[in-house]
């Protein structure tokens, strides 16, 4: 038998480990405590701060091996794209641009990194990271809105642009961004259409010619009123486009015209669940936040000016609207990410500065249940996307780390954690 010798603690240690294996289906676990298989998926994410990497005491942002495609004198916002091969292969590439969103498809060689805010757009080469092309909107007065999409048939490659940030001029029309239609090839501009809403930031298939588009709705400053650090709101909305012709659907304005209307996904019925949000001024964290009676984390996702307050979930089903509030508000700070899920008739939703993953009902819209994710060690969780061929979906911390979870049971995955730093970002990208 050895000298080992079976302690109480290690009795109880070693129960609690089996007992967590054993509770997950086959399906997730691998061999010898190995990752999960997860169908060769790849995860590309931005890296909002790529000067805070380091390599031979070089920041990234300005390292030759990582720069190749940025102009000499180029003196913009630069930011990182990182692409993760699950077995550990790490690529890292700069960019000159004000990145946000990159949208990459298994079916075309080219990724696009749509920036935010920002007159520059950049194209890839999704295996080498190699620099394609730099995009310009496609028109003066117009910037990078954040998000695009490839159309299920291959067609085109939509792309969002927002009307440059200025003050409101007492019109909303005069704010409206534009859906961009590319060749996901050439990236030449086949058609413009009005988004019908302003400041436009995510988009997504609601059938085979009709998109969905989450708008903040915010504008400058009148001039009149002065200069603040929090947005202007002045008219959130979901509007619905007919990709064809460029014809406005539907137009749903958000209940509360306070909130911005950032992100959102779209059930099989062709139902919506937005995210909502609430950006104010620093000085108005005690008063919103009193009361609450938790600890919480000052917010370093955020400029130092602002504080992201609690915001309910927008729900739109056969007409009718609604909100959807989590039981404890101080849950529901900065959605970042939701996604449907049809195999479970399930919204998922990330919550970066609360630690939380929010669980929906598809069909009666209700919490099912709320994740604590700090406790499992996964803190500012942004990138959320099911992976492609599993029954897994991942989730990304803003700063370091990517965790799996099973869909349905929302159990986290013993193996399934990649440990990697990401350097800051929004959203994660899977193929």
């Amino acid at each position: 038998m050895g000298r080992y010798r079976l302690t109480r603690r290690g009795f109880l240690q070693a129960s609690a480990l089996l007992a967590a294996s054993t509770a997950l289906p086959r399906s997730v676990l691998s061999g010898d405590g190995a990752p999960p298989a997860t169908a060769g998926a790849v995860f590309y994410l931005p890296g909002y701060r790529p000067q805070r990497a380091r390599y031979e005491g070089i920041p990234l942002s300005h390292h030759p091996d990582f720069t190749e495609g940025i102009p000499a004198g180029y003196e913009g916002p630069r930011t990182m794209v990182s692409r993760l091969a699950w077995n550990g292969t790490v690529k890292r590439r700069v960019f000159p641009l004000k990145g946000h969103q990159i949208t990459v498809d298994r079916r075309f060689p080219l990724a696009l990194f749509n920036s935010i805010d920002h007159p520059a757009m950049v194209t890839f080469d999704r295996h080498s990271l190699a620099l394609d092309r730099l995009l310009e909107p496609h028109a003066e007065g117009f910037v990078g809105g954040g998000h695009a999409l490839f159309t299920p048939d291959g067609c085109c490659l939509a792309v969002l642009e927002r009307r440059e940030m200025r003050p409101f001029t007492g019109r909303a029309e005069d704010h409206y961004g534009a859906i961009v239609l590319r060749d996901p090839i050439s990236m030449q501009v086949m058609a413009v259409h009005s988004c019908h809403g302003v400041n436009p930031h995510e988009i997504r298939m609601v059938d085979d010619h009709i998109v969905a588009i989450s708008n903040y709705g915010s504008a400058g400053w009148p001039v009149e009123r002065g200069q603040r650090p929090d947005p202007f709101v002045v008219e959130p909305s979901i509007t619905l486009v007919d990709l064809r012709n460029g014809a406005l659907v539907e137009k749903y304005v958000g209940l509360d015209p306070q909130l911005e209307i950032r992100h959102l996904a779209v059930d099989g019925r062709g139902g919506l669940l937005a995210i909502q949000t609430r950006l104010v001024a620093a000085q108005q964290e005690p008063r919103l936040a009193g009361g609450s009676g938790r600890l919480y984390e000052a917010d370093d996702t955020v400029d130092y000016r602002l504080w992201f307050a609690p915001a309910p979930l927008y729900s739109i089903t056969a007409g009718e609207r609604s909100p959807v509030p989590l039981a404890d508000p101080m849950d529901q700070r900065q959605g970042q990410s939701i996604l449907y899920d049809p195999r479970h008739d399930e919204f998922i939703v990330t919550y970066t500065s609360s630690h939380r993953i929010a669980v929906i009902d598809g069909t009666r819209r209700r919490v099912k249940r709320v994740i604590e994710t700090d406790r499992l060690g996964l803190h500012y969780p942004r990138g959320l996307q099911p992976l492609p061929d599993t029954g897994l979906y991942a989730v990304s911390g803003s700063w370091r780390n990517i965790h799996l979870f099973e869909r349905g049971t929302h159990r986290p995955v013993p193996q399934g954690v990649h440990y990697e730093t990401w350097f800051g970002h929004s959203h994660m990208s899977v193929i």
